[in-house]
């Protein structure tokens, strides 16, 4: 992880590629994990939020989506 707050941008890269590759449960899991350590990172918030919506959790995206807008 970066002293910034945020993910190390490879971690976020292997994120994007699990969710282009179809394997959506698996990047919102990784997500979750950086987050852990990252909880102000937005773009990971965002992701979270991409995941969702595409799932048909809009109310759970949504919350995702105002979690980083509060940041």
């Amino acid at each position: 992880m970066s002293g910034s707050g945020n993910a190390a941008p490879e971690d976020f890269d292997t994120v994007i590629r699990l969710f282009e590759s179809g394997q959506d449960a698996q990047a919102a899991e990784m997500c979750q994990r950086l987050l852990a350590t990252a909880p102000q990172d937005l773009s990971l918030l965002n992701m979270l939020g991409v995941i969702a919506a595409k799932s048909g959790q809009f109310g759970i995206a949504a919350g995702h989506f105002r979690d980083a807008m509060a940041i």
